[in-house]
């Protein structure tokens, strides 16, 4: 999901707008490598188990057993995300094992589960480091306040500490009466005085600055 299309059904208050996604979270499926789950199998005691009962013609679980060692012996990845068809399928296999196949090793097996779920199904914040300064701009209401030149660079001043944030230098296109961005202020944050240098090809024009925090 990117910032806009969460913004358009965020809060239209900019502020808890912000907040808000700051906190969305959302699930990331990740497939587990052979050799984590291998490891797996040997922190819970399950490796000698799983490959006597994958070569004992008399258990019914022999086969689903066998096929997971050909796969760890072939490094294939693992699927167990939630809401794939194959990671839902090996979560009902790992609960079949766990119910009626291994009963005697449900303790090991519920461990093994709830391990390889939490691996596999990552929940992260995409928007985690997102500034008021973003929202703004996403939403094209960003305030911006007229600078002057100094030779090459523009510079501004600002007066109070903010969110870090890379304000952007508009240029005034008189042809499509529009403002462009020519360059940045990198890293505001801390009161003090920046400097962006102007391109050649925007010398001469009217020029500002993005002001979200009204600190300019």
């Amino acid at each position: 999901m990117i910032l806009k299309e969460f913004l358009s059904t965020a809060s239209a208050d900019h502020l808890e707008a912000l907040a808000q996604a700051k906190a969305f979270s959302i699930g990331e499926g990740v497939l587990l490598p052979a050799t984590t789950v291998n490891q797996m199998f040997a922190k819970l005691d399950l490796t000698g188990v799983i490959a006597d009962i994958a070569e004992d013609p008399t258990h019914i679980a022999r086969h689903k057993l066998k096929s997971v060692l050909l796969s760890v012996q072939g490094n294939h990845d693992f699927n167990f995300i939630q809401g794939t068809t194959a990671g839902d399928g090996n979560l009902l296999m790992l609960n079949w094992l766990i119910t009626e196949a291994m009963p005697e090793y449900a303790t090991q097996l519920n461990e093994l589960k709830q391990t390889l779920m939490f691996l596999s199904n990552k929940q992260v914040k995409p928007f985690a480091n997102v500034t008021l300064h973003d929202v703004l701009l996403e939403r094209n209401v960003c305030p911006k306040k007229v600078v002057q030149a100094t030779g090459r660079y523009v510079v501004i001043n600002t007066t109070t500490d903010c969110e870090n944030h890379n304000p952007r230098l508009l240029a005034f296109n008189s042809r499509l009466g529009t403002w462009k961005r020519i360059n940045s202020f990198m890293n505001v944050s801390s009161a003090g005085t920046y400097e962006a240098e102007i391109p050649s090809q925007w010398f001469g024009t009217e020029y500002a600055v993005d002001d979200p925090y009204g600190v300019i």
